[in-house]
């Protein structure tokens, strides 16, 4: 069975007036690009090489939208997920942006998340801000929730680490339905950290999926910021959080002053 289209920013990416298609993950891709057309298909980038890659004429990386962040006028680069070919692909379309490499690995939106000018919620060891964002303000959120949620350390042997639904910790034939035949809908939840990947929805509200941080809630009552909480109980079995699940095409709110 093919993965749901659920996370759009898996493959879609928003940059200046542009929406780049960067890679098709599955078949139910086209149902979101078609979409997209009908917005504003004049304003849509497919990377040639994801249409090659389906259409089996390379065997060349494609690359995942989330290895991308912009911000503002500066584009941050993850070298462990793009090649320097997808790169000078990238200046050709979009010369006008400064790219600033960084080195993580996986989604960039897992790790580290700019919420205003001047703010970032970020994992341990991740970049050294001091380089890429001098002078930023910086919350770490170590991962070690994991061991404090009930029912995961009593599922994830059964699953390998890769996905928990709430309540189903005990029903081995669900478990087992799913390990064999859905494989494909679920990513590595366990080096997930959802508190990071929040969805900001201007420089005074940010949308998260757990209240309960206290360490998220004094950073954003510091600067500024209400928490709106969205309730998104399914993160844990599709490995997505608020910003995976959400492609933001129309902005408002710039930062390229602040560099």
């Amino acid at each position: 069975m093919p993965r749901s289209s659920l996370q759009p920013r898996d493959c879609q990416v928003v940059i200046g007036n542009k929406c780049v298609i960067s890679s098709f993950d599955n078949i139910n891709n086209k149902g979101i690009i078609d979409t997209l057309k009908s917005y504003n298909s004049k304003d849509l980038i497919i990377d040639p090489l994801a249409i090659d890659n389906v259409m089996g004429k390379t065997k060349m990386k494609t690359w995942e939208a989330p290895g991308l962040t912009v911000v503002g006028n500066r584009i941050y680069v993850d070298t462990e997920e793009l090649s320097q070919y997808n790169i000078d692909w990238l200046k050709t379309k979009f010369p006008e942006f400064e790219y600033v490499k960084v080195s993580i690995g996986g989604h960039n939106d897992g790790c580290f998340h700019t919420l205003k000018p001047g703010a970032i919620l970020s994992l341990y060891d991740i970049q050294t801000y001091d380089e890429t964002f001098p002078g930023w303000d910086v919350c770490y959120l170590p991962d070690q929730s994991w061991s404090k949620i009930k029912g995961w350390q009593t599922i994830r042997s059964k699953t390998q680490g890769k996905w928990w639904l709430p309540g189903e910790e005990h029903n081995d034939e669900f478990i087992n339905f799913v390990n064999a035949w859905l494989s494909d809908w679920v990513g590595y939840v366990e080096e997930t950290v959802f508190d990071v990947n929040v969805l900001v929805l201007d420089e005074h509200h940010v949308c998260i999926s757990n209240p309960h941080n206290e360490d998220v809630n004094k950073f954003l009552q510091k600067h500024n910021m209400e928490p709106v909480h969205i309730p998104w109980r399914h993160r844990y079995f599709w490995d997505g959080g608020l910003h995976c699940i959400t492609l933001d095409l129309e902005r408002e709110g710039k930062m390229e002053n602040y560099f």
